[in-house]
């Protein structure tokens, strides 16, 4: 294929800022040239209120993504103008899960003890899914009537909820200007200004600094799960004086409870409708693939002894998935005699992978120091030895002061668009005792 044929591929694969001054490159080789260097394309540091660590989010919708917090915030965020997140949603949690229906017309959210099903155009709460009797780590959507959640108390759950009936709406967030936009009525009364005290600053930290810290990414897991701090609560919405009585949310239980497991379920990955893996701490790391259309559904187990503190996990194919852990990032095919199909050392060597978001055929991975590096699935290595470094965002200490040493922050959710145009990155601090957020979008 010559130049002048191969043209229209080349225009659609990169926008013509980027194109190569050359015109014998091959297809493949332009899209990774994308990849390979994401701090050419960063669209918004977001200046976010004070949360404590973003730790799950999901796209409702090419525009607008939802996010979850360590002190129990769920906010929606305009990527393209990511001003000032909108608050949707306060939970009495860490919000670990949080996942949107295939549909994007309804998101999963996390919460103590049960997980609510919210509408994402008016987040009004539709369904409530209970059984839990500890904090949901996992969740995902197997169709659009069915999801699974997994988490502490080492159970899985099966739940059928009704199909979306309604066709994706779009939405006009404009936390700018409320008064203009579309805005539903719970969402224009939860929207507040921020004064500049309120807003985190972005700050650059050198990769020599990703040291620093006393707590390892394993240990910081059960502090995760704790309370959140007192000094910094999410923002509440301001209810009208009066309310007219709402109507009762539905009450789902399980259909399908699983507890097979030994020790908590840390992350779970969808591999069909009928199929989930889970990952759990027993033995290192051990991989349960699960037929959730019948009771005594285990298919296989997989334990990998040197692989500990696995955090990620997110579907290549039917039989393939990723797994991030403190060694780097674990490919297994579920398939095969020998499931191991290559391990890629991680950048933040002794911090480990805590995300991961796949856009075959690469998957982007997340460090516990805030690197974020693309591996490509195909040969096993990275793109570029040189990751990008998230770190921004601020930090705070115990006593409530300002550190003035830059520290590093974990990448611990990260979360492609629909149409694989936007990437959100987001995370906070893994060290003991100290709070803080950072988020990016890259475009």
């Amino acid at each position: 294929m010559n130049w002048f044929q191969g043209k229209n591929l080349y225009r659609d694969l990169i926008p013509s800022a980027l194109r190569p001054s050359f015109p014998h490159s091959p297809a493949v080789l332009l899209k990774t040239r994308q990849h390979q260097r994401l701090e050419q394309h960063v669209a918004h540091d977001v200046i976010a209120m004070r949360h404590d660590k973003v730790f799950s989010s999901a796209f409702v919708s090419e525009r607008h993504l939802m996010y979850g917090t360590k002190d129990g915030g769920v906010f929606m965020l305009d990527v393209d103008s990511p001003a000032v997140p909108i608050p949707v949603e306060t939970s009495t949690g860490p919000v670990h899960l949080l996942s949107a229906s295939p549909c994007k017309t309804r998101v999963a959210v996390g919460s103590r003890n049960c997980v609510k099903v919210l509408d994402t155009v008016s987040f009004e709460t539709v369904h409530t899914l209970v059984g839990q009797t500890d904090f949901d780590f996992a969740g995902v959507w197997l169709n659009g009537e069915s999801i699974a959640t997994a988490g502490r108390d080492a159970t899985l759950r099966l739940y059928r909820v009704p199909a979306d009936s309604s066709v994706p709406v779009p939405v006009t967030y404009s936390p700018q200007t409320p008064t203009q936009s579309r805005l539903p009525p719970c969402v224009a009364r939860a929207s507040i200004v921020a004064s500049p005290s309120m807003l985190w600053s972005t700050t650059a930290s050198p990769a020599s600094s990703a040291g620093i810290g006393a707590l390892s990414p394993g240990e910081s897991d059960d502090l995760d799960v704790g309370q959140p701090p007192a000094r910094n609560p999410p923002p509440e919405p301001t209810q009208p004086a009066t309310q007219p009585a709402q109507e009762t949310v539905g009450v789902v239980n399980p259909t399908l409870t699983i507890t097979d497991h030994e020790q908590k379920i840390r992350c779970m990955s969808r591999q069909s409708e009928a199929r989930v893996a889970t990952v759990t701490p027993e033995s290192g790391t051990t991989v349960r693939l699960w037929d959730v259309t019948r009771p005594a559904g285990l298919e296989r187990t997989i334990i990998l002894p040197h692989s500990c503190d696995t955090v990620a996990a997110v579907p290549l194919g039917h039989s393939t998935v990723a797994l991030g852990s403190v060694a780097g990032v674990s490919v297994l095919d579920l398939r095969s005699a020998n499931p191991a199909a290559f391990v890629a050392i991680s950048h933040d060597k002794g911090w480990g992978v805590r995300s991961l978001a796949f856009n075959s055929p690469h998957l982007t991975v997340g460090g516990g120091a805030g690197s974020i590096s693309t591996l490509d699935v195909r040969t096993g290595k990275y793109l570029t030895n040189e990751p990008q470094w998230i770190y921004k965002g601020r930090v705070e200490s115990p006593d409530g002061m300002w550190l003035t040493m830059d520290m590093p922050v974990g990448v611990l959710t990260m979360s492609w668009s629909p149409a694989h145009h936007v990437l959100f990155a987001a995370g906070g601090p893994l060290q003991i005792g100290v709070t803080g957020a950072c988020a990016s979008v890259y475009n």
